[in-house]
């Protein structure tokens, strides 16, 4: 089976990379795999952790018309049994237009790693142009069939995880969370919402940070503004000391 994992904007340095590597390798030692990228990543030390059986592909041009004529030529030149898996939905519409222009044959899953509501990155509707769709998470699911999209088109996947025997002992009684990711204030991540919950939580509570992320100074601003830092620590981009 011949399968284009077709990708949005990559940094290398996401969960949606550690995903990719898991998934993709362990597709490639039955398949015929590609991963079609739309960028260049600013860290591509991931790409190294992939099979060398998988066929990796970016554009030279990375200009908004470079990328359209760069994925155009991918669809139009896909065989006919191809199963294009695409991470963004702009990509699917193109994927749909082009299929029905030349008359090809290939499948289209879509497999969206974010809320479909909580963002300004695409038109959710694009969604809709695909033939299957992989879920992520139950939340996922439910959006997409509030799209209009039957539930039995979507399967329910989720993301690998590696399985661990996880043996804890509290006897403190303090509360300890620990966020690690980018650190946005709203939209993906929105971190407001852990942060009100935190304000508050009447009890004691210990919540370790570790990211970075563009909106470092509103989240400072935010813990400033309550007198959180007594109840938060941090690392790298926040770097917020204290003492529970």
């Amino acid at each position: 089976m011949k399968l284009n994992f077709m990708c949005h904007y990559l940094s290398g340095n996401g969960g949606v990379e550690t995903v990719l590597t898991d998934v993709l390798n362990y597709l490639s030692k039955d398949n015929d795999v590609t991963l079609t990228l739309t960028n260049e990543p600013e860290n591509e030390n991931w790409l190294r952790s992939l099979s060398n059986k998988i066929i990796i592909k970016k554009p030279m041009i990375e200009n908004k018309v470079g990328k359209v004529a760069f994925f155009s030529r991918e669809f139009i030149s896909s065989s006919q049994d191809e199963i294009m898996i695409i991470l963004g939905a702009n990509l699917i519409k193109l994927g749909y237009k082009i299929r029905k222009i030349f008359n090809k044959k290939y499948k289209i899953v879509s497999w969206i790693h974010f809320s479909l509501n909580n963002q300004d990155m695409f038109d959710p509707n694009n969604i809709k142009y695909a033939d299957r769709h992989w879920a992520i998470s139950t939340a996922i699911k439910n959006e997409l069939e509030d799209l209009g999209i039957s539930s039995e088109e979507i399967d329910l996947i989720y993301n690998p995880v590696n399985h661990n025997t996880l043996i804890t002992k509290n006897n403190s009684d303090t509360l300890k969370l620990a966020y690690i990711g980018r650190m946005q204030i709203t939209g993906q991540k929105n971190l407001s919402d852990l942060l009100e919950g935190i304000r508050q939580y009447k009890g004691k509570i210990r919540v370790d940070f570790f990211g970075t992320g563009k909106d470092d100074l509103l989240i400072k601003e935010y813990i400033e503004k309550y007198n959180l830092e007594k109840r938060l620590y941090g690392m790298d981009g926040l770097r917020i000391l204290g003492t529970s």
